[in-house]
């Protein structure tokens, strides 16, 4: 009986940052001083994902919801707050504002050239 492979699975993944705000008063703006705080801020919350081999899927969400901060988690470009997650191969993160798309080219000849340009295997 065919079993499929998972490709990517995912549990209990979270990333949080840490983004400095800045509290002033009116007289501490005009002498340029105040008190800088942090505060955590969770961008992806991703209780468990399996993607097996063959399965085309897409990542939906409105903006800031984590999409770009699920796929740079699991590029290695990110590393994770919380929880585990495995590939079985290789993964590049490829963002539309970094690379050149070719506008008259299908969004898999695209992914294709990009490929190429890496040396990544098929």
């Amino acid at each position: 009986m065919f079993k499929p492979t998972e490709i990517i699975t995912v549990n209990n993944l979270s990333k949080q940052f840490s983004v400095l705000t800045k509290r002033q008063s009116l007289l501490s703006s005009i002498l340029h001083t105040g008190q800088k705080t942090a505060t955590i801020r969770t961008a992806l919350i991703v209780p468990s994902l399996k993607i097996y081999e063959g399965e085309q899927v897409g990542i939906i969400g409105h903006n800031g919801s984590g999409k770009s901060t699920l796929l740079r988690t699991l590029a290695d470009i990110y590393l994770p707050s919380q929880g585990t997650y495995r590939i079985h191969g290789n993964s590049i993160y490829i963002s539309g504002h970094a690379f050149s798309f070719y506008p008259r080219f299908t969004m898999r000849q695209n992914i294709e050239t990009v490929i190429q340009l890496f040396g990544i295997a098929t």
